[in-house]
């Protein structure tokens, strides 16, 4: 078993770079056998990474014929916003409670100098992808500010959702500046200790990100 995981773990991440690289073609149907050939690994552990990577909804499994890309649908973007609402709520409610902690004081301060670092580049629409990078460590540092391992584990099973959501939402005209008035509003409330404005400030935000999502699946079909 010790020799099996690494390969597991080398074609999971293999894969998954690629697919966040987009160097798999939506659409095609890939070959594990081709795969498994090119990493010049057996098809057992390539499987199992397939399998785990749709999990994720990264891959769709073709029975018979191997594997292709999740397209994303309206049902993938309502079940990521259900998912991040509940999880970022609750610890958004969690940080006002304890910002005065140690830790939360850490948490605070790590959120508001990530903020400063997007709104430097909010006016640039070619810096989405570094733009990106940092939305999704803001909101990482606030779910793991509860350390519930439980939680990250949902909240990171629908990492690859999240990411893309957020990235086609921030290609539309205003909304990496809109972003950050959105995560400078969840901050303030927190610090205000104002429970529901920053439930509705984390609703705004999310929703928004949805909405936007469901524009950019509707114009590209």
């Amino acid at each position: 078993m010790q020799s099996f995981q690494p390969l597991q773990e080398k074609a999971y991440t293999a894969l998954q770079e690629m697919i966040e690289r987009r160097e798999l073609e939506p659409g095609k149907i890939y070959s594990l056998t081709q795969i498994a050939k090119e990493m010049k690994i057996s098809r057992t552990p390539l499987k199992d990474a397939v399998v785990r990577l749709s999990q994720a909804k990264y891959v769709d499994i073709i029975p018979s014929k191997g594997f292709c890309l999740h397209e994303i649908s309206e049902s993938d973007i309502d079940d990521t916003c259900q998912v991040r609402q509940a999880i970022e709520n609750m610890c958004a409610m969690a940080l006002i409670d304890s910002q005065y902690s140690s830790y939360g004081r850490v948490t605070m301060r790590q959120m508001a100098v990530i903020l400063d670092e997007m709104k430097a580049m909010a006016d640039q629409p070619d810096k989405v992808d570094e733009f990106l990078e940092l939305d999704i460590r803001f909101h990482n540092a606030l779910v793991g500010f509860l350390e519930n391992k439980a939680l990250e584990e949902i909240y990171a099973s629908h990492s690859y959702q999240i990411r893309m959501l957020a990235k086609n939402s921030l290609t539309t005209n205003n909304r990496m500046q809109n972003t950050c008035d959105e995560h400078e509003a969840i901050l303030n409330a927190i610090t205000d200790k104002n429970y529901e404005a920053c439930y509705h400030a984390v609703q705004k935000h999310l929703i928004s990100t949805k909405e936007l999502s469901l524009l950019v699946l509707k114009d590209n079909k």
